[in-house]
Formats: structure tokens, sequence, C-alpha cells
């Protein structure tokens, strides 16, 4: 038995690249966590209304086809003015963040997904205190 803490939690994955969300849902899974994959923002929104409360984190890709992921989040914020959100991309992170200047995120994770970056985001996430993210 390792010494790593066991992870608890749910994060709803929207990525519109099927693969990566599934990527992304089998580390989660590997790590403890439950994972809910939405592959449009308007699907996240929807699985938002339907299971927001058991929803902790959320990934969320910095392009979508559809629904921008801007207003993917400000549906989502309605929704759940406290859910962690943590942006991914496989662009710059400093370039990836700017359209989300004053929207309470949570972290970064660069695509491809490594591993430890991706569980140390999603565990910081988590222990931050509601309203105290960057």
């Amino acid at each position: 038995m390792s010494g790593k803490p066991q992870s608890k939690g749910t994060v709803l994955i929207i990525d519109d690249e099927p693969s990566i969300a599934r990527a992304a849902s089998r580390l989660l899974h590997s790590m403890g966590f439950e994972a809910l994959v939405a592959t449009a923002g308007q699907e996240a929104v929807e699985i938002c209304q339907a299971r927001g409360d058991e929803i902790d984190v959320v990934l969320l890709d910095v392009v979508l086809e559809t629904t921008t992921s801007l207003e993917t989040l400000r549906q989502i914020r309605a929704l759940r003015p406290e859910v962690k959100v943590i942006l991914t991309s496989g662009y710059d992170k400093a370039e990836s963040m700017d359209g989300f200047a004053g929207l309470r995120l949570d972290g970064f994770v660069p695509k491809p997904f490594d591993y430890a970056e991706l569980e140390n985001a999603v565990r910081a996430a988590l222990a931050r205190p509601p309203g105290n993210s960057q």
C-alpha cells in the first residue's frame, strides 16, 4: 500500500476531442476520482443542471467547437458559483488564460496531460477554500 492519500471527488471534464476527454477520464479514475465527460459546452451545462451538486471540479478546455469555453464557464458559474475550475489547453498558459481574467480560476493544466500535473492541479483546487481562486 502506498502512502498516497485516496482521492475523492467528482471532476467534470469538458473537451470537444473525445480521445482527450477519455484519456483525462482514465487518468482521473486511476487517481480515485469519479469523472464525468462532456464533449460540448451545452452538454456540460446539462450535466451541471442534472448533477451539479456532485461536481467538485470542472476541467475545461480553452477551445470548444460550439459553445465557447467562456460562455460555458459563465453558464456553469450561474448554476454553481463556487465550483472549482481548472483550464486546460495545448496552447501557452498565459495566452490560454488571457480571456478568463476575473472568472475565479483554480488552475491550469497543459495538454497533453501529465499524470502528476493533473493530479496536483485537482488536489490543489479541492484544497483551496471556496471563493479563494486565482
